[in-house]
């Protein structure tokens, strides 16, 4: 079986240290990052506000969203007011280097971002 890595990560094996994206923005005031997406394979593009307000673009169209996200325990939360059904996702970051590794709460590996911007 192939696989883009070939040792999947988990939390717990992860390389780098858990992150509170509510501090990080509460220094910077905006985060921004980019990824590709998972259900169609194009660029991501989103931000994160100090106000816990969230704003993205995807896809060859550039289909874009706002949404909401906050801190809930150790776990970073968000909802798309249209993407993703509109259902709170909530996942934990570790950071390594500009790479924001994001963890389902059963340790399992979901995807990586990278920070492209902090600060407005």
């Amino acid at each position: 079986m192939s696989s883009n890595r070939s040792v999947e990560e988990t939390l717990e094996s992860a390389k780098g240290v858990r992150l509170d994206l509510g501090e990080l923005t509460k220094t910077y005031g905006e985060i921004e990052v980019r990824s590709v997406s998972k259900r169609d394979g194009f660029p991501y593009t989103g931000k994160l506000y100090a106000d816990g307000t969230i704003s993205g673009q995807t896809g060859s169209r550039g289909a874009k969203d706002t949404g909401t996200w906050w801190v809930e325990a150790d776990t970073f939360c968000s909802q798309w007011n249209k993407w993703e059904n509109s259902k709170k996702h909530c996942v934990i970051v570790v950071r390594d280097g500009d790479i924001l590794k994001m963890f389902y709460p059963n340790g399992k590996y979901s995807h990586k971002t990278v920070i492209t911007k902090l600060g407005p």
